[in-house]
């Protein structure tokens, strides 16, 4: 190593630059005693004595460079499990990727006092040098970006490095020891554990994030005769579903415009699940790619008995020769994936069946069943009772049944949501004040023409 007389390290390129300048310099002036007389060979061990002497005069020395010293891993494997650098050299590997849990799992395993002992752990790079890591956030905490341990599994002595890929979202874990296999395994099956015990009997998205779906109740909720028929079915099917290990797979596709009450459908029969039973609520417009339905399926099973409510989900569900990212081919896969004993019941609703690939409406082992949502107006007097009763309206029975019997038959089919946006026009418009006929048939009336009047759809349309 150069060292100049300010302390300054001098790099090798430069060194050698300096050296074939002195060398031209001491070959010029020195000839004789640098160059054998009968053979063309410099002698640089007397070179590089005069170079030193030289850079001396100039105020730059040399050094021997020091013996690399020893790692903090390497001090640390002797002090903790008595492991030389060349044992621990020679000792099998073995890698793995996990998710995110397995960190926070490993430690929790730890301290179970079982097969695994952590004896000592620190920020280890790869190198075996602690230096200061990143971190990530998630939902049980923050995650260094590098990290590891020294352990004992079964007894022997193991070294566990994890290094966080934060691009693919998962952890590259590294294990040494004799029984490394086995212990990358045994972690496989803790965290796989550990999930059950967090998250089965409850309410999650398709990330396992807990959700809070609204809850129904059967009386909370109004269909026309027809659907009542159709939905009452449903809910015995589902209570028979969770006890039932002839028929474990049942579902039904949902069909209808926006606010028929479809979502409602699985708020009602969340509501009714049994202790244990989970819930997965999955927005098709929060899956980005296949690999998310994927992951559904996966935890669905892990945490089943579970009620799998897909909403939209033709916007992943569309004509294959449309699919560009493989959606539909990775949920009708699932779908088909699925083992008779897995005991799922799914739930997909959408509004528009004709976006759907045929190939999943239209196959049973799919799509065990169908209900089509429509022909609210014969229970538009019930909707209006019940958002009578949300919103402390005072109103009649009497003049519920007088307003709707003065409209037109196409005015008073309204949506579930339409009466509830009618309700709370009222409410905000008139309190607690006595309401009349006129009013009320006004307030429909003006509700219809904002989501269904020509006008507004000319206008809208561009047409005119």
């Amino acid at each position: 190593m150069l060292v100049s007389g300010k302390g300054t390290e001098v790099t090798k390129k430069e060194r050698d630059r300096v050296r074939a300048l002195i060398l031209n310099l001491v070959v010029r002036s020195r000839h004789d005693q640098i160059i054998r007389r009968d053979e063309t060979i410099v002698d640089y061990s007397e070179v590089d004595l005069m170079i030193t002497e030289l850079m001396a005069n100039i105020g730059i020395v040399f050094r021997d460079r020091p013996v690399p010293e020893q790692t903090t891993l390497e001090a640390d494997l002797m002090t903790h499990l008595q492991i030389t650098p060349e044992i621990f050299g020679n000792l099998p590997e073995n890698d793995g990727h996990f998710e995110y849990d397995a960190f926070f799992d490993i430690q929790k395993w730890g301290k179970e006092k079982g097969e695994l002992t952590i004896l000592h752990s620190d920020f280890y790079d790869n190198r075996g040098n602690i230096t200061r890591p990143g971190y990530t956030v998630v939902k049980l905490g923050r995650m260094p970006t590098h990290w590891g341990a020294l352990c004992l599994f079964r007894g022997q002595p193991h070294y566990v490095h994890f290094e966080l890929n934060t691009y693919g979202g998962h952890w590259q874990i590294q294990s040494c020891g004799e029984a490394n296999y086995h212990l990358l395994n045994s972690l496989r099956e803790k965290v796989t554990q550990y999930f059950i015990e967090q998250f089965k009997g409850e309410v999650l998205d398709h990330k396992r994030n807990p959700v809070k779906l609204k809850l129904y109740a059967k009386e909370e909720l109004v269909y026309p005769r027809h659907l009542q028929i159709s939905i009452n079915e449903l809910q015995r099917c589902f209570c028979r579903w969770y006890k039932n290990s002839l028929v474990p797979r049942w579902g039904y596709l949902l069909i209808g415009g926006p606010g028929m009450g479809k979502t409602s459908v699985g708020g009602l029969l969340a509501a009714m699940r049994p202790k244990g039973c989970t819930t997965l609520y999955c927005p098709a417009g929060e899956i980005d790619n296949a690999s998310d339905i994927n992951e559904v399926f996966r935890n669905a099973k892990l945490l089943a008995p579970t009620l799998v409510i897909i909403d939209d989900v033709d916007l992943i569900a569309a004509n294959r020769e449309r699919d560009r990212r493989g959606l539909t081919s990775a949920l009708m896969e699932n779908l088909d994936g699925l083992r008779e004993d897995e005991n799922l019941f799914i739930i997909m609703i959408t509004n528009d069946p004709s976006r759907m690939d045929r190939a999943i409406i239209q196959r049973a082992g799919r799509v065990s069943g169908k209900i089509v949502f429509e022909g609210y107006g014969e229970c538009l007097p019930q909707l209006l009772r019940l958002g009578r009763d949300r919103f402390k309206l005072s109103l009649t029975d009497e003049v519920i049944h007088s307003a709707v019997a003065s409209l037109p038959k196409e005015v008073i089919d309204l949506t579930p949501d339409e009466v509830m946006n009618v309700c709370k026009r009222l409410h905000l418009l008139h309190g607690k004040r006595k309401l009349g006929k006129k009013q009320l048939a006004r307030a429909i009336s003006e509700v219809y023409d904002a989501f269904h009047g020509l006008e507004l759809n000319k206008s809208h349309l561009g047409h005119e």
